[in-house]
């Protein structure tokens, strides 16, 4: 067996193979080191192209409130404990049963077009395997006609049910007799 030292921690070769154990101090040393070293080779005028700075929701395809509709962080104020129904808002819990509208992108559940089933999301899907947000971010739609695919903000008007109790698919909206204005 061969024991050797590395600048991440210790490592010993044996029948099995490489072994490495890393040290966590060694690996924050490194992790300062590179950054330091990234500091003198990039040079002080360049930090202000490093620093992160706060987005516009809608550049990522956040809906922007307006008057008339139901905005998505009211719809996002649910606490869900593991294992527990979901706890509404109580804005949110009055309007359950009552006709409303909601803006949102359409993601729709199979190839047909027009669709008269979709979920309408606060962001839009920039991947086919990806949820955009979370299950407070989504709504199932059930339209009373088929509602055309489109890449645009949809805008629905239906009645909005709150789906606490729903396990199999864990969404917590449905917009039933829904249709686009």
């Amino acid at each position: 067996m061969s024991r050797q030292h590395h600048p991440l921690g210790p490592w010993h070769l044996d029948e099995g193979g490489l072994r490495r154990r890393l040290d966590r101090r060694a690996l924050v040393r490194s992790a300062l080191g590179a950054g330091a070293a990234a500091a003198v080779l990039l040079g002080s005028g360049s930090a202000k192209a490093l620093t992160s700075e706060p987005l516009s929701p809608t550049l990522v395809g956040a809906i922007a409130p307006r008057n008339g509709v139901i905005p998505w962080a009211d719809l996002a104020q649910v606490e869900i404990a593991d294992g527990q129904q979901p706890q509404f808002s109580a804005a949110i819990s009055q309007l359950n049963g009552r006709p409303v509208v909601i803006e949102g992108h359409m993601m729709v559940l199979d190839d047909n077009d027009p669709l008269d089933r979709f979920l309408l999301t606060a962001y839009q899907a920039h991947c086919p395997f990806c949820m955009p947000g979370g299950f407070a971010s989504i709504i199932a739609v059930h339209a009373e006609k088929p509602v055309r695919v489109t890449d645009q903000p949809l805008t629905m008007r239906g009645t909005l049910r709150l789906l606490g109790d729903n396990k199999d698919s864990r969404l917590l909206y449905r917009l039933d007799q829904a249709a686009a204005t």
